[in-house]
């Protein structure tokens, strides 16, 4: 798995790393109001908001975070639901097989009311 170094600057932090797809995925998954990727230093920059469930979601996906210290990570900016959302979505994406479990679990955990899939949407 991938090491991240997360470098606070004040604003945020920036994020550097050996180009990995799945942690390019992960950060591309946050609200586009809150990252930004600078080309030309090859480092992504997020919003201090962000950042408790960024490492969540590195970390659940077995990458290790680095230069962060507990005090620096905010902890009420993110509803861990959300973190839970995202992380069953990729495993929907991933494994197609846990499609229906993750959908059930995904629907109970938003508190959304089931479909009834015989009645037409319109």
């Amino acid at each position: 798995m991938t090491a991240i170094r997360f470098t606070d600057t004040g604003s945020g932090h920036a994020l550097t790393f050996s180009y990995d797809p799945d942690v390019v995925g992960i950060v591309k998954a946050l609200p586009s109001n809150r990252r930004k990727y600078n080309p030309d230093g090859k480092q992504w920059m997020v919003h201090p908001e962000v950042v408790q469930g960024l490492v969540d979601a590195l970390t659940a996906h077995g990458h290790t975070v680095t230069g962060l210290d507990a005090q620096e990570v905010p902890t009420g900016g993110v509803d861990p639901r959300l973190t839970q959302a995202v992380a069953l979505l990729r495993d929907v994406i991933a494994d197609m097989d846990a499609e229906d479990a993750a959908h059930k679990n995904l629907r109970a955990m938003l508190g959304a009311e089931p479909v009834d899939e015989d009645q037409p949407d319109f």
